[in-house]
């Protein structure tokens, strides 16, 4: 809900034209190729997914439940979803979870139990019905977990631990060193003693350790500085008896010294929590527990999941319509715990990729975080006198083998299995623990991030979408609707819902999942129905929310978005070199990974993340100075290291990837330093003198320059011809912009970013407006795409450029734009064959074969054609705005009904005459109601025009809208930006109005929030002037101006709430037309062009 709707001032100024032959078009020109699936997708790709939450089988616990699923499968489809995510997640009650363990004749209704097959055979035979996708969640829960293993199984997920004893001078020691912490699970989980290790003890501090994925703070935990002079491994040595783990040891000296004993073993989380998860099986070992997570790390770990869906959970049925409808088995974010990941093969893994043992460096390896590279700062054991960073290099060693066995052994082995055997595809959430997520998304098939765990932060979406986009992958996923910000599972908005998507969206999300859709029944379900989260977590959207009535709008114009975002492949400005590589390290209170304070973005240019493992990629190659032009096509790379941003300082690279850096320099690619150089290598056994020899065979490269600071970036840019793809010819805060290109159309997608920030949401109405001009790289010409009523229709007024076109758009807080620069024949819809380079005060359009324009003002008009064609245009008897305040309502009141969870008691109240505010402050509702308010008024349009039209201005609602004008429904309304072209639908004399505003659910179970049509309503009248190419009269009149001049409103539907005009700006170069150069047609025009050229440069500035 918006805290506060900007005024008239806020309206868009918007142009709108239709085909066009030469500079009119004839009427029966049709919408066909691009034009007509815009309008309206018909891929599952393309339309918004929802999570689908199961309390575990309890569907199957009868017909009608059964029968259920199908009904929620449908409604889901009629809404406009492309697909569903199949999910057991349950907040229950200790009864009800003992009602999920008893089961029935069948067995238990917990997860793979013949009742659970029930369910999933339900699902996929409605979706294969009603045409849905259907993806997988694997295993029962997430981390994946396994009911056919025990935490001391090689399958099971396991972690180094550590044990330490301290020896004072001349003491002995003899016994087993215990681990720092014993788990008292059931089973007892075995440990295995890897090492043994000795040393003088420096002296003892403090840690700074991050522990696990969602906690945020740093924690404290012991260090042990160490000799390094007088540390060895004594595990082969006879004070080791490896049967036992007793350690003897004597300690000879003056000095205090410490024995470290290390320890492989599982890590004992299981997903189970408080109960029981899923169904034993013939082959279940006893346990204690049903989900022990699974090795992360491993092929083993991986196949435990694959050979239990393909051997015990999927039937031969289900198998076959996996094939027909299944999408993509999903694994969540990985939420490991546990001290250091271990698997069976690290050893074995690590001299693969090292080079090296790790057997002799156990002890160094402690502590490392589940998210975060780590410079050797954070371990538990360092060396006095550490100048090579022995021990930073070897963590980094093994955080780069954890990634790599993440992604040869775990995400390789899932796709290629959905992808041989089903025929679907794999996605996942490659962060939480240690993985380089740009690598890893380089090789799922649909990497998926979510605002959640990101922060909202737009730059953690750009790192995955870098690997995305290098690995030549169409799709970043995004769960969307999760947040604990509002209190209630019924108080997420949609306008923040979207506002929140479109941010996502513009930092290269194209595929939304939302969370998501709860079944309807548990055993002791109360109305409006379960919730898989409980009530404090948004979700379920669905029919129980009254704001349901218009959920065509808003999946219409997410799925005509996601439809234009997922074309050909995203470009890319920049890339910015990422050396901390996993998406979800806020846990350093890390938020943007690049401190400019915007200035690339203020100038117009993209840029994603580029991290180690992208280099290693076939497609990581540069042709004619750009970095792979087949795919994202980045034309200079950023490495950042200044002494003001919040990430690690870059001390410290590969000589890999200098190297690398090289051979792109070498091919033209332009490569620019901020701030310091690193001074050494990475890796263990890079030299420094080997790494000052590879930098400096860098830096001698022509296309690689060093600045001092971010403010120097632009001039160093441009020093290299690098400018953006979409140019502001000023700098504009607040605006984000994503590009994708396919074959020779280029669609350019601009979103305004000012609003304020939650944890997983942005809060509309916090903004402000942005007003700006930029240049388009293509060739073509510009388009309008309306993702709100899937009109495409190209733009009229804006100026020819060496490179492409320039327009001007307007852009309200929190709203998007999208403009194609494209053919007619790719498009699919005519363009005049000339542009408006001028008008005054109008906004002008091709209908019908006509250049016509919407006024709000009495006057003459004017258009200058860049062919030298001047139009004209004279409009009289346009009414003034009026706000309407004389309002009649009637409440339709949800309550609990009789019968099922679902059934809704609704009761209407007659409000009668009323105030525009929320319903709490209306006597006869109050702030306990939701349901839907229907608004009534009349107003009268004081005109005899016939080419009368009006745009409707609301200030505020909540949740959702409509509107019926005349009796007639208009066919799609903004759920953004609160404007409305009423269109023809207005007469000449008396109207009658009706709003429609659904609210939220929440204050019908207990939480307050602001309902109702709230603030100001305003009409403003418009009439549609057609011009003629006649000469002006010589000193014609001026259009009589509005109350408010900048407050001209403009056709909502012109494109994503937000408008775009074509103006003379200050960049580009104008090419004037063959009929009439541009200098005769001014004079010509005489003062009428005076006024025209004054005008609408004041406008653009």
């Amino acid at each position: 809900m918006k805290l506060w709707k900007k005024g008239m001032s806020a309206l868009l100024a918007a142009v709108m034209v239709a085909s066009v032959t030469a500079t009119v078009v004839p009427a029966s020109a049709e919408t066909q190729g691009f034009a007509a699936e815009f309008s309206s997708p018909e891929g599952n790709q393309s339309k918004l997914k929802t999570r689908y939450w199961m309390p575990g089988a309890w569907a199957a616990s009868s017909e009608e439940g059964l029968q259920e699923i199908r009904r929620e499968i449908k409604e889901m489809a009629d809404a406009g979803y492309g697909g569903i995510e199949l999910a057991d997640v349950r907040s229950l009650t200790e009864t009800e979870q003992d009602t999920l363990e008893a089961g029935n004749e069948d067995g238990s209704f917990l997860y793979g139990s013949k009742n659970w097959q029930k369910v999933l055979l339900t699902v996929l035979q409605a979706a294969k019905d009603y045409g849905l996708q259907v993806d997988i969640t694997l295993g029962p829960h997430w981390p994946v977990s396994s009911n056919e293993i025990t935490p001391n199984d090689d399958e099971a997920a396991q972690e180094l631990t550590y044990g330490i004893q301290k020896i004072a001078p001349g003491e002995s020691f003899s016994g087993i060193i215990d681990p720092v912490s014993v788990t008292t699970d059931s089973p007892v989980i075995q440990n295995k003693l890897k090492g043994v290790y000795v040393a003088k003890l420096v002296k003892e501090g403090t840690a700074k350790v991050v522990q696990g994925m969602f906690n945020s703070n740093l924690v404290d935990r012991e260090q042990y500085t160490l000799d390094k002079d007088t540390y060895q491994e004594i595990t082969n040595t006879d004070a080791v008896n490896k049967e036992n783990f007793n350690v003897t040891y004597t300690n000879d000296t003056e000095d205090t010294y410490v024995l470290i004993s290390v320890y492989s073993r599982g890590t004992g989380q299981s997903v189970d929590g408080s109960y029981q998860f899923m169904d034993y099986t013939d082959t279940t070992k006893d346990t204690g527990k049903s989900c022990w997570v699974v090795d992360h790390l491993s092929v083993a770990g991986a196949e435990t999941i694959t050979n239990y869906l393909d051997n015990t959970l999927f039937t031969d049925e289900i198998k076959q319509l996996l094939r027909e409808v299944g999408g993509y088995f999903f694994e969540d974010s990985l939420e490991l715990k546990g001290l250091t990941a271990w698997s069976t093969n690290m050893e074995e893994e690590f001299q693969n990729n090292c080079g090296y043992s790790v057997q002799e460096s156990l002890p160094f390896v402690m502590g490392l975080d589940k998210a975060e590279n780590d410079s050797g700062e954070q371990a538990i054991f360092v060396f006095d006198e550490d100048e090579d960073n022995f021990v930073g290099r070897v963590r980094q060693d093994y955080l780069d083998t954890q990634s790599d066995m993440i992604i040869e052994n775990r995400i390789q082995t899932f796709s290629n299995w959905a992808n041989e055997t089903y025929g679907m595809g794999y996605r996942m959430q490659a962060y939480g623990a240690i993985v380089d997520s740009g690598k890893a998304s380089a090789y799922i098939d649909i990497p998926e991030g979510e605002p959640l765990t990101f922060t909202n932060e737009s730059d953690r979406y750009r790192l995955m979408a870098a690997g995305r986009d290098m690995g030549g992958k169409q799709l970043l996923s995004n769960e969307i609707g999760a947040s604990f910000t509002y209190g209630s599972c019924y108080a997420y908005p949609y306008d923040d819902l979207l506002a929140t998507m479109n941010r996502n969206m513009a930092a290269g999300v194209n595929q939304n999942m939302l969370h998501g859709y709860s079944y309807a029944f548990s055993p002791e379900v109360q109305w409006p129905g379960y919730h898989a989260f409980g009530t404090g977590t948004s979700g379920p959207w669905s029919s129980r929310m009254p704001s349901w009535e218009n959920v065509n709008d808003i999946t219409g114009y997410i799925n005509r978005t996601q439809y234009v975002l997922q074309q050909g492949v995203q470009k890319t400005d920049i890339a910015i070199y990422r050396q901390e590589y996993n998406a979800a390290i806020w846990q350093k209170g890390v938020t943007e990974f690049y401190y400019d304070d915007g200035l690339l973005a203020d100038a117009g240019y993209s840029y994603q993340f580029y991290t180690p493992g992208l280099f290693e990629l076939d497609s990581a190659i540069v042709k004619d100075g750009v970095l792979n032009p087949e795919g994202p096509g980045y034309r200079a790379m950023l490495v950042d290291n200044t002494t003001d941003k919040k990430s690690d300082p870059l001390d410290s690279m590969p000589i890999d990837i200098i190297k690398n850096m090289t051979t792109y320099a070498q091919a033209g690619l332009p490569i620019v330093f901020i701030g310091n150089l690193p001074t050494h290598g990475l890796y263990e056994g890079e030299t420094d003198a080997e790494f000052a020899q590879a930098l400096n065979e860098l830096l001698a490269c022509d296309t690689v320059l060093q600045v001092a600071s971010y403010a120097d970036v632009p001039a160093a840019l441009e020093k290299f011809n690098v400018s953006p793809a979409a140019e502001f010819t000023t700098p504009i805060d607040d605006v984000q912009t994503i590009r994708r290109q396919e074959g020779n159309s280029n669609y350019y997608y601009f979103f305004n970013s000012s609003a304020q920030l939650s944890q997983s949401s942005v809060t509309t109405g916090t903004g402000k407006d942005e007003s700006f001009t930029v240049n388009l790289t293509g060739s073509g010409v510009p388009y309008l795409l309306n993702s709100w009523t899937g009109e495409v229709t190209p733009i009229t007024n804006y100026t020819k450029t060496e490179t492409g076109a320039q327009v001007s758009i307007d852009l309200p807080d929190s709203d998007t734009t999208i403009i194609a620069m494209a053919s007619e024949e790719d498009m699919g819809v005519a363009a005049p064959k000339s542009n408006v380079i001028y008008e005054n005060n109008i906004d002008t359009s091709y209908n019908n074969g006509a250049l016509e324009g919407k006024v709000t003002a009495n006057g003459n008009y004017h258009a200058l054609l860049e062919d030298g064609t001047i139009y004209n245009g004279t409009v009289a008897d346009v009414p003034a705005a009026q706000e309407l305040t004389d309002w009649n309502l009637t409440v339709e009141s949800w309550t609990a009904g009789e019968g099922n969870a679902l059934a809704t008691n609704k009761e209407i109240i007659e409000v009668g005459k009323t105030d525009l505010v929320p319903w709490s402050e209306i006597e006869a509702v109050g702030g306990n109601v939701s349901g839907i308010g229907t608004y009534h008024t009349t107003f009268t349009l004081d005109s005899t025009n016939e080419k009368l039209g009006a745009y409707l201005k609301l200030e505020d609602l909540s949740d959702t809208y409509s509107i019926i004008i005349n009796g007639q429904e208009i066919d799609t309304c903004d759920q953004i930006d609160y404007v409305v072209d009423l269109k023809d639908y207005v007469k000449p004399g008396e109207n009658t109005l009706e709003i429609r505003v659904a609210s939220l659910l929440a204050n019908a179970i207990g939480k307050s929030v602001n309902s109702g049509l709230m603030g100001k309503v305003t009409i403003q009248p418009y009439a549609t002037v057609t011009l003629s190419s006649e000469t002006p009269d010589p000193t014609p009149s001026e259009p009589s101006e509005p109350e408010n001049p900048s407050s001209k409103p403009s056709d909502p539907s012109s494109g994503d709430g937000g408008s775009s005009n074509g103006g003379s700006g200050n960049g580009g170069h104008v090419q004037t037309g063959d009929v009439l150069p541009i200098a005769g047609a001014l004079a010509l025009l005489g003062a009428s062009a005076a006024a025209v050229v004054g005008i609408r440069r004041k406008r653009n500035h």
